[in-house]
């Protein structure tokens, strides 16, 4: 602690008195201090220069014997600094003064403004000329006097202790490091909010994270060195890093939590339990329901074929199970073409039920198909689509029977005409614009009669049942595939999305964790702080004579 102060001094010289009649009425004399006797005062606990005045002021002799010596001096004391509360420490110096030569039996060392019977003064130092601090608050300046025995001599040593109480002022730490370190530290919560979708969750904690460095580094040439305690600044500041690691540590597993894939993870069952079902309830989170995975799977069933008007056919289609007497053949039987150009041979073409076509009225009249309709669809191939029996599975299984296999259908080939009620629908053998209203067949309502059954090969009969349409066939195992593979895609996405809740779930979680700690640990340290409690006034503003604004704005009086 530096100190600029003037070191009051007052004895009694017995050799130094004079009658001022005798001396022309002389009362007072001013004499080098070098050139009379002095009680050697010095600081015992200086740090720094010489212990004693250095400057060598007149002093002041009155004719009763009383000398009075005023010497401007500049300690530099050493004082035990207690940052375990900064910045909201309270400090105490001690500046201890006492004569480095006489002893108390020579020198009895009291204060000026000592009373009769005690040793302590309240009020020890002047501080009416005291130039307030903008650092520290002057809260006590008592002075004590010692009397200590020591065991070289019986004589005692006196001291007079003067105890500097001092606060300091906290708005330059406030300002420039508490609040922004309890930004910093509130930043740290907004991690958990980021989405994971963003990609800036890591990259958030780090930079947080080298914020909270540089702040710590600047603190650490603020604070004076010490091994002894933390001090609560930098409590607060390591509190703040260590939350900030754990969200970084925290975010590297929700992140992994919400990439996860049913190609990679299995979510357990009790997983599922506390975080989709039971634990968003207590966060306050409720997970949007739709039903497009339900309008999907529906839709998905549904099946269309285009017609030679260019209009659609559309039906619910089961799946395709495979056929019961397919266990008894290759698999290159179903497949041979040349099997397949001799049954489309001995093959007639096959009907197809207009009147589940979305069309226009026309389809269903009973207008007799043109012979040139019928000319443009001899080569035709169709298939015989019948209402609310699954395609193919709707012939007659009792008309065939190959040996050593399954009952096979039999297939009834059926002409086209218009006593039987169908009408052919072209493949891509015929655009759209060949036909025209005028032409579409006609249909009866009356089913069609049934024809006596006719034996085919079974190769003939299964191209019958399963190729009669390759084109349509191909096609509806198009979408099949196509519809399964999308429902499989759609039940991992559904998994996907379960696991980014599960790590939305996590990151709410830590979010009321992290806020929580925040909040504690940034009360509970700061709080700590006694003076934040301490309602006592600054003596030096009560005391001083000096106003800042009178330093501010110094005049030059004529």
């Amino acid at each position: 602690m530096t100190t600029n102060l003037w070191v009051e001094q007052t004895w009694y010289d017995y050799k130094l008195k004079w009658e001022p009649k005798e001396y022309g009425g002389v009362e007072m004399l001013h004499v080098p201090s070098d050139h009379i006797w002095r009680p050697d005062i010095v600081l015992y606990n200086n740090a720094d220069g010489n212990f004693e005045v250095t400057l060598a002021t007149k002093a002041t002799l009155n004719y009763t014997g009383k000398v009075e010596w005023r010497p401007p001096a500049i300690y530099k004391s050493s004082c035990e600094i207690d940052v375990e509360y900064f910045p909201f420490d309270e400090q105490t110096c001690v500046m201890k003064f006492g004569s480095w030569t006489y002893d108390g039996f020579q020198v009895d060392l009291r204060h000026i403004d000592e009373s009769n019977g005690t040793n302590v003064v309240d009020i020890g130092i002047d501080l009416s000329e005291f130039y307030t601090s903008v650092e520290w608050d002057i809260l006590e300046v008592p002075a004590v006097r010692n009397e200590k025995f020591y065991t070289c001599c019986d004589e005692p040593y006196l001291d007079i202790t003067f105890n500097i109480t001092m606060r300091r002022k906290t708005l330059f730490y406030t300002v420039n490091l508490i609040i922004p370190c309890t930004g910093i530290s509130f930043l740290t919560i907004l991690v958990f909010y980021l989405p994971s979708d963003s990609g800036e969750k890591v990259s958030l904690s780090i930079s947080i994270l080298l914020s909270l460095t540089v702040f710590f580094l600047l603190l650490a040439e603020i604070i004076p060195p010490t091994s002894l305690v933390v001090p609560l600044l930098g409590k607060f500041v390591l509190f703040t890093m260590i939350l900030d690691t754990f969200s970084i540590c925290i975010t590297v597993v929700v992140l992994n939590v919400h990439f996860r894939s049913p190609q990679t993870h299995t979510m357990a069952p009790w997983v599922r339990t506390v975080f989709i079902k039971h634990l968003p309830k207590l966060l306050v989170m409720k997970r949007p329901i739709y039903s497009t995975y339900e309008h999907y799977s529906n839709a998905s069933r549904r099946f269309m074929v285009r017609t030679v008007r260019a209009m659609e056919l559309r039906d619910h289609i089961p799946p395709l199970p495979p056929p019961p007497s397919l266990g008894n053949f290759e698999p290159s039987l179903l497949l041979d073409h040349h099997i397949v150009d001799s049954c489309d041979r001995d093959m007639e073409t096959i009907s197809i039920n207009t009147c589940r076509l979305h069309g226009s009225p026309k389809m269903c009249s009973s207008k007799q198909p043109s012979p040139h309709h019928h000319s443009r669809l001899s080569r035709v191939q169709t298939l015989d689509l019948m209402d609310d029996i699954p395609l193919p599975f709707h012939t007659d299984l009792s008309n065939y029977q190959h040996p050593g296999s399954p009952i096979l259908p039999a297939v009834t080939p059926k002409m086209p005409t218009a006593a039987n009620g169908v009408v052919s629908a072209s493949s891509n053998l015929l655009n759209d614009n060949d036909l025209d209203d005028s032409q579409m067949p006609a249909v009866v309502p009356e089913p069609p009669p049934k024809p006596a059954p006719q034996e085919m090969p079974p190769p003939c009969m299964m191209r019958s049942r399963w190729h009669a349409c390759p084109e349509l066939h191909k096609a509806m195992d198009g979408v099949t595939y196509i519809a399964d593979h999308t429902r499989k895609e759609e039940d991992s996405t559904r998994v996907k999305e379960d696991w980014k809740f599960v790590a939305m779930v996590l990151d709410r979680l830590f979010l009321w964790i992290f806020t929580i700690a925040v909040v504690v640990g940034t009360a509970g340290i700061i709080l700590q702080a006694p003076t934040l409690y301490d309602t006592r006034v600054p003596i030096d503003i009560k005391m001083t004579n000096i106003q800042m604004s009178k330093l501010k704005n110094p005049t030059i009086n004529p």
